[in-house]
């Protein structure tokens, strides 16, 4: 019986490569495909995002908008004469450096000067429904400067009134309007390259209303606000203690200038939130203190509390502290009918014929 020859299996590299290839080329395809698809999924969530919930806003700020401190100084400013998005909101500043409330009164006669952070310069809202432009409004006859930019801290406050002071014509009324995270250290502009990480939550933050959505959904950022700024109303603090030195000197300053001062204390949306008396603790404290400088002061826990509404209708969306153009509208009446009372009373007590 002859024996059958079996001829080895012959390695055929050039058909193995052939075959793989397609197989690359499918799974590349499939790739591609899913890809597309999460995408046009995500931009459809966050249309009807938009549709839905129109009461989200953008955050962040173009940094453009912003000067870092000249030599020897340590305020950062508002680049004059710049326009730009701020928390979603078209802003303007004016050949100031301050923001424009859009009214056109002229900078000649007497002047009130606000002080504040973002809180007071009014993120998210239009120049004319802030707080500040509805004072201008109701005021024609005196020019408004909302100093306030976001970041200032306390330090900052003072280095804004003493330039003011310093002015031909220094302002006739300074408000303060102290935000709670107002002992924290100063805001620096980042000086370094911004990192991959912040890039994409910074694009997050200026363009999905989804992203904020699920930031607001999945994560109480109000509670975690007023929780960490908490930390700082402790009498032992030395954030604290500098916080209450500092508005001292800007009270002795103010009172050897015969300008009349008055602190305007805004609460956080968590406090409103639970109305819990221990949550409370920040305002009794300075209340305490500002008493004891002799600083007029207006707390406005009270006057927000006594609303009745849900809380968030005084905030932008999910925010701890920044107010919707409900809050501003209730600080402006709240701050008018003060300075109204106030003003009032001094006409009063004026001797006769001196009116």
């Amino acid at each position: 019986m002859s024996e059958i020859q079996v001829e080895p299996e012959i390695s055929r590299p050039g058909i193995a490569k052939r075959e793989a290839a397609p197989r690359l080329l499918k799974r590349l395809a499939f790739a591609g495909y899913l890809v597309a698809t999460v995408c046009l999924l995500l931009l459809a969530l966050e249309y009807l995002v938009r549709w839905s919930f129109p009461e989200i806003n953008h955050q962040d700020a173009e940094l453009s908008l912003l000067l870092p401190p000249a030599p020897g100084q340590s305020l950062v400013r508002w680049r004059p004469g710049a326009s730009g998005i701020v928390f979603g909101e078209s802003v303007s500043i004016d050949p100031y450096g301050y923001r424009d409330l859009q009214t056109g009164t002229p900078v000649s006669g007497p002047s009130w000067l606000l002080v504040g952070d973002s809180v007071t310069f009014g993120v998210g809202v239009n120049a004319k429904e802030t707080f500040a432009g509805q004072l201008q409004a109701a005021h024609p006859e005196i020019k408004v400067w909302n100093s306030a930019v976001i970041g200032y801290s306390i330090g900052d406050y003072l280095d804004v009134i003493k330039e003011f002071l310093a002015k031909p014509k220094p302002p006739s009324l300074v408000i303060l309007f102290f935000c709670l995270n107002d002992p924290a250290p100063r805001f620096q502009l980042a000086a370094g390259p911004v990192s991959l990480r912040e890039k994409v939550l910074g694009l997050l933050r200026r363009h999905s209303k989804l992203y904020m959505l699920m930031k607001g959904t999945f994560a109480d950022r109000s509670k975690i606000y007023f929780s960490n700024d908490l930390a700082y109303y402790d009498p032992a603090n030395p954030a604290f203690q500098q916080t209450v030195n500092v508005l001292g000197e800007i009270h002795g300053l103010l009172a050897n200038a015969r300008i009349p001062f008055l602190v305007v204390v805004l609460p956080y949306e968590y406090q409103l939130r639970h109305k819990d008396a221990k949550d409370l603790a920040p305002q009794r404290l300075l209340d305490v203190k500002l008493h004891e400088l002799g600083i007029p002061t207006l707390d406005l826990y009270d006057r927000f509390a006594a609303t009745g509404r849900p809380s968030t209708d005084h905030f932008l969306y999910a925010d701890a502290m920044h107010l919707s153009r409900e809050g501003h509208e209730l600080v402006f009446r709240t701050v008018n009918s003060e300075l109204e009372k106030t003003n009032g009373e001094k006409r009063a007590q004026a001797p006769a014929g001196s009116h």
